[in-house]
């Protein structure tokens, strides 16, 4: 093998290891994680707002007695519930991009630590 073909096989194995480290350290894809969290945020602002209406309907529907009061409280209970699951997920998907984007940050910020 020649000196030429030597650098060149080295060289690539270079490139190949930069390519395959954030694979293995499991950073291989953060955009396609960040375009997931982003779908699943929009999927529960829409089931939010989709409950919200439902609520608001619900309301006008008892307040013209189109509904009975037991209906009503039972459909209220039932929407409530899934609005405030909606909410807690949506405030846990919130949390998780906080982290996720203080980490570079925090990564950069010096622990007080002296070498």
């Amino acid at each position: 093998m020649t000196l030429g073909a030597a650098l060149a096989a080295l060289l690539g194995l270079v490139a190949l290891g930069f390519v395959v480290a954030p694979l293995l350290r499991g950073e291989g894809a953060p955009a396609a994680r960040e375009a997931e969290a982003a779908s699943e945020v929009r999927d529960l602002l829409s089931q939010r707002e989709m409950l919200l209406a439902s609520l608001r309907d619900l309301e006008d529907d008892h307040a013209t007695t189109k509904i009975s009061d037991e209906d009503y409280a039972s459909l209220k209970q039932r929407l409530t519930r899934q609005a405030v699951e909606v909410l807690k997920r949506l405030d846990d998907a919130n949390s998780a991009a906080e982290k996720e984007l203080a980490r570079p940050v925090l990564r950069s910020v010096p622990d007080g630590r002296k070498d």
